[in-house]
C-alpha cells in the first residue's frame, strides 16, 4: 500500500496516482462540487447558502460555470458584475424618435433641395 506522503509526493499528479488515492475520473466542475459538499458536511443544502464568498471556488458551487458566454445572463447581474469588474459598458443608446429636435441635424434631401430652389 501507498501512503499519502508517497502519494502527495508525486508532482504533478498522474490518473494512476489519482486512482491509487481512490478517485474517480471526473469533470474540474463535478470536483469543485464534490469540494463544497465535503466542505458542507454533505448537507446539498448549505452549498446554495454558503456564505465562504472569498473562497476561489464559491461562484462555481452549482456545479456550473458562471463565467461562460454560453449562459443566459441575467441583466442586472451582469451589469452588477461589469460594474465590479470595472468594465466600461456604454449606456443605453437613445432612440432617434424619442430624441429631442437639434438646430446642428442635415436638414434631410427634400429640404435641402427646397431651400436652394428659394
Amino acid at each position: 500500500m501507498t501512503s499519502r506522503t508517497e502519494l502527495a509526493a508525486v508532482w504533478p499528479p498522474t490518473a494512476a496516482i489519482a486512482k491509487t488515492a481512490g478517485h474517480k475520473p471526473m469533470s474540474p466542475m463535478k470536483a469543485i462540487r464534490e469540494k463544497c459538499l465535503d466542505c458542507c458536511v454533505g448537507q446539498h443544502s448549505e452549498i446554495r447558502l454558503c456564505e465562504a464568498v472569498k473562497c476561489s471556488l464559491w461562484p462555481f458551487r452549482s456545479g456550473s460555470h458562471p463565467y461562460t458566454a454560453s449562459k443566459t445572463k441575467n441583466p442586472l447581474q451582469e451589469a452588477d458584475y461589469q460594474e465590479s469588474e470595472g468594465i466600461n459598458v456604454k449606456g443605453p443608446v437613445e432612440s432617434p424618435q424619442l430624441a429631442e429636435p437639434s438646430s446642428t441635424l442635415t436638414p434631410h434631401k427634400d429640404q435641402r433641395n427646397e431651400h436652394r430652389n428659394q
